[in-house]
């Protein structure tokens, strides 16, 4: 018995060589070097004792090495002129291919050159992102590294940015007690300052009918009427849009300008009056900006160019506004504002006791 399993281990060790060379030799014709290095690997994870593992390994850290050149090669050349740090597609995809030659090459001459070109990328990516959530793991991945002092920079630029964005006083708080020695103190300070007074007038711009509540106590005339101004343009700020139908027909669509329902800044509007808001303090000139009138002059500017006949649209604060002009140029993609907030009569609509 043992005869015959030695005889039959002597006949199939020169078909198992055969196999393996026949594997091996394979993997020379392999065009791709990824591929190449995918084929060792799996050569040698079959085979981690046979009469070509030495080979396999030295084969494949010879194409690592290649990959590795022309990973560095392509990231200090053509990457860098092509990409310059705003191709969010480019800099992705060379980020993951540093990454898969790291998972797949650890073993390389180059390892450390990867990892400093890894690195870079990495933080080419986060300055792209530019949000302080990606400078901050930045930072964790990579705690002083030669990016340091722009990184603290970034992180508070970020910080101030986000303080702005939300434009009340916790963020400003926030800001001012992460950052007390920060060259924009002083600003901060002031924006603190006006946030806290102008507090009433915002919470009734966003239609935010509890925090009116809370804040109307402390709240002088001048600023409930303001406020109230900001109320009466949420309940009123619509824009009229036009399209045509098959037939040529025109349809008018309006639609609201603010997410709030128009019945929140009506409620805001009545509490804001209730506490001794007068809108006799402000002009209806104050419903827009200059810029504001302007564009809706220049819109019905363009409609009676373009239209001869037309009757002209008056744009007078208070005056009316012919709300049947109809283009007779047809297009897709034109849209213009018909109708303004700049309209005493809406306000009365509202409020006719007032006036």
């Amino acid at each position: 018995m043992e005869t015959k399993n030695m005889l039959l281990i002597i006949f199939l060790i020169p078909l198992i060589c055969f196999g393996q060379r026949k594997e091996f030799n394979e993997i020379q014709g392999k065009k791709g070097i990824e591929e190449t290095i995918n084929a060792y690997t799996e050569f040698l994870e079959k085979y981690p004792e046979s009469k070509f593992t030495e080979k396999a390994i030295a084969g494949r850290l010879k194409a690592c090495n290649k990959w590795a050149g022309y990973q560095i090669n392509y990231h200090y050349k053509s990457y860098k002129y092509t990409v310059s740090g705003k191709n969010k597609y480019l800099i992705t995809k060379h980020l993951n291919s540093i990454k898969s030659f790291m998972d797949k090459c650890p073993e390389t001459d180059s390892i450390n050159s990867i990892k400093q070109m890894l690195k870079e990328t990495i933080w080419q990516n986060t300055t792209l992102d530019n949000t302080q959530d990606a400078y901050k793991n930045f930072q964790k991945l990579y705690p002083n590294s030669e990016y340091e002092n722009e990184l603290l920079k970034k992180i508070e630029e970020s910080a101030y940015q986000k303080a702005l964005t939300a434009d009340n006083e916790s963020g400003y708080i926030e800001y001012l007690k992460n950052y007390p020695n920060s060259d924009r103190k002083n600003t901060v300070d002031s924006l603190l300052i006006a946030s806290k007074k102008f507090a009433l007038v915002k919470a009734a711009q966003k239609g935010n009918l509890q925090r009116v509540q809370e804040i109307i106590p402390n709240s002088d005339t001048e600023i409930k009427s303001r406020a109230l101004m900001e109320a009466v343009r949420g309940a009123l700020y619509t824009v009229q849009t036009y399209e045509y139908d098959k037939n040529g027909n025109i349809t008018f669509k309006t639609k609201r300008k603010f997410e709030v329902p128009r019945e929140t800044y009506v409620e805001i509007i009545k509490l804001l009056i209730d506490n001794g808001a007068s809108p006799k303090l402000f002009s209806y000139e104050e419903f827009g900006s200059v810029e504001d009138r302007a564009s809706t002059a220049r819109a019905a500017s363009q409609i009676n160019k373009k239209n001869t006949g037309i009757t002209v649209m008056r744009t007078k604060i208070g005056g009316e506004i012919n709300e049947n002009l109809v283009p007779y140029r047809k297009s897709g993609k034109s849209v213009y504002i018909i109708l303004s907030i700049h309209r005493a009569r809406d306000i009365m609509e509202i409020l006719p006791e007032q006036f």
